[in-house]
């Protein structure tokens, strides 16, 4: 049987298609992203179908986890039923370790049977990227800590409620995705191979 790669998977909230410089942008440079383009593979005529709300990360999120269309998911993607099959558990079946990490806007227990390992995961739509209300992975699936609006998450809130358990004040989303997948892979040590999502 031929090895099993590691899969770094990035999936970039309300990102243009054109907006890499490898490819074919020359009017702004991204050093890093062209690495990865020159490395890796890149999706060049994915699109988002649509949405049925105004968060269109939500359903397309929904979508790639669950190879389903938009008019075959539930809602607009809040949430992913037991019946859809996700990549991760498809991938953990095939003897992968499944690690999430940044915005999550799909359900707890979407990401629970996704993912068999985390960090920094981020349960909600909008929010302050400078104080991002984030979770630690639990393997229970229930991240049922609730703190109301008030302290450093009070930013990012909008007057809702707000579900975290912990806030890197100050710090970038981009940077605090970032730095939980790179922390992940410098740690990991396992022979069977991983699937990284952020």
């Amino acid at each position: 049987m031929a090895e099993r790669p590691n899969i770094l998977f990035f999936f970039t909230d309300d990102q243009r298609f054109n907006t890499i410089r490898a490819l074919g942008n020359d009017q702004i440079i991204t050093p890093n992203l062209d690495k990865l383009v020159a490395r890796g593979t890149t999706f060049t005529n994915g699109y988002i179908m649509g949405g049925s709300s105004g968060a269109v990360c939500m359903p397309s999120r929904a979508m790639l986890m669950s190879g389903r269309t938009l008019f075959n998911i539930e809602g607009s993607g809040q949430s992913i039923p037991d019946n859809h099959v996700m990549l991760g558990e498809v991938l953990q079946k095939a003897g992968y370790n499944c690690f999430g990490t940044g915005k999550w806007h799909n359900g707890e227990a979407a990401f629970a049977r996704s993912f068999n390992a985390g960090a920094e995961i981020f349960f909600g739509g909008m929010s302050d990227h400078w104080n991002v209300p984030a979770f630690d992975y639990d393997p229970s699936g229930k991240y049922d800590r609730r703190v109301e609006e008030g302290g450093a998450a009070k930013a990012q809130t909008m007057g809702n409620v707000s579900s975290y358990d912990h806030v890197a004040a100050g710090k970038h989303s981009s940077e605090l995705f970032c730095d939980a997948a790179i922390e992940y892979i410098e740690n990991y040590e396992d022979k069977k191979p991983f699937f990284a999502y952020v």
